[in-house]
């Protein structure tokens, strides 16, 4: 039976966190480590909180750049880890499974039940964008950058512009990616592949090299 969260104690949960020092205890959690604070998580929910501060910062990413709204990135994420400590239980390591790719899975599934209930009428696809994090930077260069990948990433199919993300932005691994979008190693190599060969094509058209 999974862990009891409403919405109020789950805030409340979120604000006792000081998000300033949060930088200061987030590293790249290891499978062990991430299953060692799962279990002790499944034991007594206090110790979700290590897991929220390890991977928050993530998921708030990935789903931004679906989205680009900051409140909407904000809400879904909060809802993504409601949903994950209240269904906690549920989650059993299996060969290759990470507590991460579910989060991720989560997310997406997010992303997709808000715009099937707030934009009913659209395609889901056109939605489905990367979009860069906002910024404060004064490097111009580094801003046209991110700008001529933007374009080009707007060019690909959202299939195609997800796997770029999942495995250039967010770092994950093939075996990750497919637990995330549902498939198998193997496909999602080769489509990762086709994704890239797409993307390195469109941006040698448009700006003639790769930085």
């Amino acid at each position: 039976m999974g862990t009891t969260v409403t919405c109020h104690n789950f805030y409340a949960f979120t604000l006792s966190i000081d998000r300033a020092s949060k930088s200061d205890i987030l590293w790249q959690m290891t499978r062990p480590e991430e299953r060692h604070w799962v279990e002790q998580a499944q034991q007594d929910p206090k110790h979700f909180e290590v897991l929220y501060r390890a991977f928050v910062e993530d998921i708030y990413r990935f789903i931004y750049y679906k989205t680009s709204t900051k409140e909407v990135a904000e809400d879904l994420t909060a809802q993504v880890f409601m949903h994950a400590l209240e269904h906690l239980s549920r989650f059993h390591y299996t060969p290759g499974a990470r507590f991460s790719s579910w989060l991720y899975t989560i997310a997406r599934n997010q992303v997709i039940d808000h715009y099937r209930q707030h934009h009913p009428a659209d395609n889901l696809e056109d939605h489905d964008t990367v979009a860069q994090p906002e910024t404060s930077s004064s490097q111009t260069d580094r801003k046209l950058e991110q700008e001529r990948i933007q374009q080009v990433l707007n060019q690909l199919p959202p299939p195609d512009k997800e796997l770029l993300q999942l495995r250039l932005w967010d770092d994950k691994s093939y075996l990750e990616i497919a637990q995330i979008v549902q498939s198998n190693v193997v496909a999602v190599r080769a489509r990762y592949s086709r994704a890239l060969k797409k993307f390195k094509q469109l941006y040698l058209q448009h700006y003639g090299q790769i930085d």
